[in-house]
């Protein structure tokens, strides 16, 4: 069974911080006529004395709005390529 989830209108279509997402976001949309979405999170991880702020994105694909299916996490410092 697929992890779904609901977004609010103030979540969808917000651009990310990494340009390179965002271009791949508009092709992915445009290839196949559907509305997804990619939303970016913030998290601060480690103990109180060594934080650091890593940041994770979420991808989405929309089933019947508000409902949008969960497609995997990626996060910039796991040494993972989109190339």
């Amino acid at each position: 069974m697929p992890a779904t989830t609901w977004l609010l209108d103030s979540e969808l279509n917000q651009l990310t911080s990494n340009l390179e997402l965002n271009d791949l976001l508009a092709r992915v949309r445009k290839a196949t006529g559907e509305n997804w979405q990619i939303i970016e999170y913030q998290l601060t991880v480690g103990p109180w004395y060594k934080r650091s702020k890593k940041k994770m994105y979420s991808v989405y694909f929309e089933i019947m709005h508000p409902e949008f299916q969960v497609i995997n996490f990626y996060r910039e410092d796991t040494g993972t390529s989109m190339k």
